[in-house]
């Protein structure tokens, strides 16, 4: 059963994969905005629909139940050997966005609201636990195995260019820019999107931290 859910091109449902998740986080924004008035709650509505599409997505493909497709969120010790090299260029990539956070090149210094806001823990579960599932599902798993047939190179650097254009403006997509091409060649180098989701998670954590920090500075 394990192996009927590894993450593999012939089995991923590629763009159209990752076009009907982000189509299906759209719709479930729009129907949350209407019922929910707190973003932090709609954030994580279009999440959970986005992860359970994907995974959904993947069950269908693999002919598996969609709890054996959830087994691809599991990491798994091995799947971590030799990334010692990823973690030290995803700590220079938080290096550098921060920089720019504090050069005020990227973002203004954080308002003291901001500081309340991080205090609830429901508005990490998200950033950190939810979001990086469902970005790296699209992104690192759908969409980098469609472009796999023109070369891990195309399929790193297309992959990196299409998720940082989903996250904003200019000034962010600066900023962001050398994480996503890491976690590209993280997947890339280990096959497997559990490795993205656990450096995704592990980068949104310092950044917000990071911004906490900052808030309460503000703040004082």
């Amino acid at each position: 059963m394990s192996t009927a859910v590894r993450w593999s091109p012939a089995r991923s449902p590629g763009v159209a994969g990752a076009l009907i998740v982000m189509g299906s986080q759209v719709l479930a924004g729009v129907v949350a905005l209407g019922v929910i008035d707190t973003l932090t709650w709609v954030l994580a509505t279009q999440s959970v629909t986005g992860i359970f599409v994907a995974l959904w997505l993947v069950a269908r493909r693999t002919r598996v139940t969609l709890a054996a497709a959830a087994s691809l969120l599991l990491p798994r010790l091995a799947d971590l050997r030799g990334t010692g090299g990823i973690f030290l260029a995803m700590l220079a990539s938080l290096v550098y966005k921060m920089t720019l956070d504090l050069l005020g090149i990227c973002t203004a210094a954080p308002p003291p609201e901001v500081h309340e806001l991080f205090l609830s823990p429901y508005f990490w579960v998200n950033p950190v636990i939810l979001a990086p599932i469902v970005e790296e599902l699209t992104f690192r798993g759908f969409l980098f195995d469609s472009l796999l047939k023109w070369g891990r190179t195309t399929a790193v650097i297309v992959s990196a260019l299409v998720a940082t254009l989903v996250h904003g403006y200019l000034p962010q997509i600066v900023a962001i820019l050398p994480s996503q091409l890491i976690l590209s060649y993280a997947r890339a180098g280990t096959n497997e999107v559990t490795v993205c989701i656990l450096f995704h998670s592990l980068s949104n954590s310092a950044v917000l931290v990071a911004v906490l920090c900052m808030s309460s500075l503000v703040g004082n």
